[in-house]
C-alpha cells in the first residue's frame, strides 16, 4: 500500500495486500497499524506524532505458524504514549522520550530515544539494541525483558537500569553511567563501560567475556558462579568491588581493581595487573589472589585454604585486618616483604617465600616453611613448628611448644608459656643462637650447628643437646637449674668456647689435655688458696656488690659461683678445650721496660691494659702445651720470666694467658713482643 498521511484523533490502519508505508501522521489519540501481508515502514523524511498509545502489528497471525514482517519507524517520530509492537525486526526512533509496552520481535528490537527510554511491558526479542542518546534507560516494576539469542546492546548518556525479571541470552554490551542489570537465569557480559557503578545480578551463572570498565562494581551470582573468559579484562577505577556467588568466583584475567575488593563465594580467584587490596572476603573453599605489585589485606578474610602472591611487590595487612584459614594450606609468595601481623589464625601448612617475612597467629602456627631473603619474625599464641631458610635473622616466639629446623643467620627463639619447650630439628645457625624457655626443656631430634655465640636459658627445664653432629663454635652460655647434656663444643679449627652451665652438668666434646695453674690474686679479693696436690685452686673477689668464687679443677673445669647481696646464688661450670687456640684473640704487647729487672713480669699487671681482669687462670704455650724453653711461669707468685729477651720470638714461642673478668667471664689473650726502636 502506498504512503498514508493524515491527522486525526484516533487512527487505525489495516493492510492485507503488501504492507504499509506511513508518511506524516499526527494524532491526538491512539495509532493502530496492522499489516497482515508485509512490512510496516516509514517514508523518508516523514514524522509520526502520537499523543496516545501506539500499537504496531506486522504478522499474518491467523496462520500457524504465523509469519512476522519488519517494522521500521526510524524517522523523527514522537511517541508520547506506550508503544506496543509485534513483528520481525522492529526499529523505533523517538526525538523525545520513548516508552515501550508489550513488544514481540522475532528478530531484532532496535529502539532509540533522544531522551529517556523506558521499558514498561513484556518485551521479547531475538536480539536487542536500546539507546537513550541524552537520557537513561529504565524499566518499570512489572516489566520483563527476554532476549532469546542476543546480543543485547545498551547505550545511555546517563543510567541504565534493567533490574526486572529479565532473561538475557548472548552477550550484553552496555555503556552508561550507573548500569544495573538483572537476569533470572545466566548472564554473560560483553563490553561494558560504566562511568559510575556497574551492578549486575544473575540468578545462576554470571560470566565476563569482554572488556569491562566501571568506577565501582557489584557482581552477584545468586545460585551460580562468577567467571571470566580468557580474553576478558575488568577495570574498576575507584572501587569498591563487591563480589557475591553461591559457587566459585574466578576473575583471573588482566584485571585492575582499585579500592577494596569484597567477595563471598566458594573458591575465589582474583588477579590484578597492578596492586590489589582485599576487604571482607569469605571463601568456603580456596582464596587465590595475585597482584603484579603489592597485595594488601585490610578487613576480615576467611578462607578454607589460601594462596596470596605479590609478583613484584609485598604482601601486607592493615591494622584492624584479620585472616583466618580454616584448613590450609596457606601459600604466600612475594618479591618484597610479607607482613601478616594481625590477629590471624592459620590452620594447616603455611609456606612463605619473600624478603622480610612476619607472621602472627593467635593460636598454633604449625607447620610453617619460611624462605626469606631478608629476616623472619614468627609469633604464635599456641605452638610453633618452623622450618627456616632465612638469609637474615630469625625471631621466633610461641606460648606453647616450639619446633625449629632449617637455617638462619642469627636465630632467637622464646617460648613464654609455663614449661613450654623448644626442640631443634636439623638446624644451622650462621650467626648467634639465643633460646629461652619458661622453665621448659631445650632438646633436639637432629644436629644443631651454631657458627657464633650460643645462649640457652631453660630455668628449671632440662637442656639436652647431645647429637654427635652438633657444632657450637662460639661463646656458649647455658642457664638451667636441672640437667644439661651438650655435645659438639668448639673443635680444633674453631675459636675457644665458653660454656656456662649449672653445677653437676656433664659436658661432652671437650679435650682433657688441660694442665691447670693456680689462680692469681688480683688485689681485689682474697689471696689464692694454696695449690692442691693435683693443681686445683680457688679465688674469691667482689664485683658490683656480689661475691664471685672461681675455682679451677685438675681436669680443666672452671666453676664460677656468684652470690648476690640478698643471698641468691647461681653457679656455672665450664670445660675448656685448649688443644687448639682461638683464631681471634686479644693481644697484649710487652717491651723489655715492662718486663723490668730479671726480665720478669707479674701477670697481674695485665690489668693495666685490661682493667676488668681480676684473676689469671692459666698460662700456656701453643695448643695448650707447656711454655717454650727459656720462658717460665711461677704458679705461686704469678711471675712470668723470659730468660733471653733478645732471642725470644713471640710468634714462634707464643705465650697465652687465660683470665677471668669482673663478671666471671673467661678471656684469652696472647703476649706479643713489642719490636724495639
Amino acid at each position: 500500500m502506498g504512503a498514508n498521511y493524515g491527522s486525526w484523533q484516533d487512527i487505525t490502519l489495516v493492510d492485507g495486500v503488501g504492507g504499509l508505508t506511513l508518511g506524516d501522521i499526527s494524532t491526538t489519540g491512539f495509532l493502530n497499524v496492522t499489516s497482515t501481508n508485509g512490512a510496516i515502514e516509514q517514508e523518508e523524511d516523514s514524522s509520526i506524532v502520537v499523543t496516545g498509545a501506539t500499537t504496531l502489528v506486522a504478522s499474518n497471525g491467523e496462520e500457524v505458524p504465523a509469519t512476522a514482517y519488519d517494522i521500521t519507524l526510524d524517522g523523527a517520530n514522537d511517541f508520547n504514549g506506550l508503544v506496543n509492537a509485534t513483528g520481525a525486526d522492529i526499529t523505533l526512533n523517538d526525538i523525545n522520550v520513548l516508552d515501550l509496552g508489550d513488544i514481540t520481535a522475532s528478530g531484532k528490537l532496535d529502539a532509540t530515544a533522544q531522551d529517556d527510554l523506558t521499558l514498561s511491558g513484556t518485551i521479547n526479542a531475538d536480539s536487542l539494541a536500546l539507546e537513550a542518546k541524552e537520557g537513561s534507560i529504565s524499566q518499570g516494576g512489572s516489566s520483563t525483558l527476554t532476549v532469546i539469542t542476543g546480543p543485547s546492546d545498551l547505550n545511555a548518556a546517563i543510567d541504565i537500569t534493567l533490574d526486572g525479571a529479565n532473561d538475557f541470552n548472548g552477550l550484553v554490551n552496555a555503556s552508561g553511567t550507573d548500569i544495573t542489570l538483572n537476569d533470572s537465569n545466566d548472564l554473560e557480559l560483553g563490553n561494558i563501560n560504566a562511568s559510575g557503578k556497574l551492578d549486575v545480578t544473575a540468578q545462576n551463572d554470571l560470566a565476563l567475556s569482554g572488556e569491562i570498565n566501571a568506577d565501582t562494581l557489584a557482581l552477584e551470582a545468586e545460585d551460580g558462579s562468577i567467571s571470566q573468559g580468557e580474553d576478558s579484562t575488568l577495570t574498576v577505577v575507584s572501587g569498591p568491588s563487591d563480589l557475591i556467588a553461591a559457587g566459585d568466583i574466578s576473575l583471573d584475567g588482566n584485571n585492575d581493581f582499585k579500592g577494596l575488593v569484597n567477595a563471598t563465594g566458594a573458591d575465589i580467584t582474583l588477579n590484578d595487573i597492578n596492586a590489589l587490596e582485599l576487604g571482607d572476603i569469605t571463601a568456603s573453599g580456596k582464596l587465590d589472589a595475585t597482584a603484579q605489585n603489592d597485595l594488601a589485606l585490610n578487613n576480615e578474610i576467611n578462607a578454607d585454604s589460601l594462596a596470596l602472591k605479590a609478583k613484584n611487590g609485598s604482601i601486607s595487612q592493615g591494622e584492624n585486618s584479620t585472616l583466618m584459614v580454616v584448613s590450609g594450606p596457606s601459600d604466600l609468595t612475594a618479591k618484597g616483604n610479607i607482613t601478616l601481623d594481625g590477629a590471624n589464625d592459620f590452620n594447616g601448612l603455611v609456606n612463605a617465600t619473600g624478603a622480610d617475612i612476619t607472621l602472627n597467629d593467635i593460636n598454633d602456627l604449625e607447620p610453617v616453611n619460611i624462605n626469606a631473603s631478608g629476616n623472619a619474625k614468627l609469633d604464635a599464641g599456641g605452638a610453633l613448628a618452623a622450618d627456616l631458610n632465612v638469609t637474615g635473622n630469625s625471631t621466633l616466639t610461641s606460648v606453647d611448644t616450639m619446633t625449629v629446623s632449617g637455617n638462619s643467620q642469627n636465630l632467637t627463639t622464646t617460648t613464654t608459656g609455663t614449661n613450654s619447650s623448644t626442640s631443634f630439628g636439623d638446624t644451622t645457625v650462621r650467626g648467634d643462637l639465643s633460646t629461652t624457655t619458661n622453665n621448659g626443656n631445650i632438646t633436639q631430634t637432629e644436629p644443631l650447628r651454631v657458627a657464633s655465640a650460643t645462649s640457652l636459658t631453660a630455668g628449671t627445664g632440662d637442656i639436652v643437646l647431645n647429637n654427635a653432629n652438633n657444632r657450637f663454635s662460639g661463646l656458649l652460655k647455658v642457664n638451667s637449674a636441672n640437667s644439661v647434656l651438650l655435645t659438639g663444643i668448639a673443635s680444633t679449627e674453631d675459636r675457644l668456647s665458653t660454656l656456662h652451665v649449672e653445677p653437676g652438668a656433664f659436658v661432652s666434646g671437650a679435650s682433657d689435655s688441660f694442665s691447670p695453674a693456680p689462680i692469681l690474686d688480683s688485689g681485689i679479693g682474697s689471696s689464692p688458696s694454696p695449690m692442691s696436690q693435683d693443681g686445683s685452686s680457688t679465688t674469691i673477689f667482689n664485683s658490683d656488690g656480689s661475691t664471685i668464687t672461681v675455682s679451677l679443677s685438675a681436669d680443666g673445669i672452671v666453676t664460677t659461683t656468684t652470690e648476690t647481696s640478698d643471698g641468691n646464688s647461681t653457679s656455672r661450670s665450664e670445660r675448656l678445650d685448649l688443644d687448639a687456640l682461638p683464631v681471634n684473640i686479644l693481644e697484649l704487647s710487652l717491651s723489655l721496660i715492662q718486663l723490668g729487672v730479671g726480665n720478669s713480669l707479674l701477670l697481674d699487671e695485665v690489668r693495666n691494659d685490661f682493667p676488668d681482669i681480676v684473676a689469671i687462670l692459666s698460662v700456656f704455650g701453643q695448643d695448650g702445651s707447656p711454655l717454650s724453653a727459656g720462658i717460665s711461669y711461677d704458679q705461686n707468685t704469678g711471675v712470668l720470666s723470659v730468660n733471653d729477651w733478645a732471642n725470644w720470638h713471640s710468634e714462634e714461642a707464643p705465650v697465652y694467658v687465660l683470665a677471668v673478668d669482673r663478671m666471671g667471664e673467661l678471656l684469652i689473650f696472647r703476649l706479643r713482643k713489642e719490636p724495639e726502636e
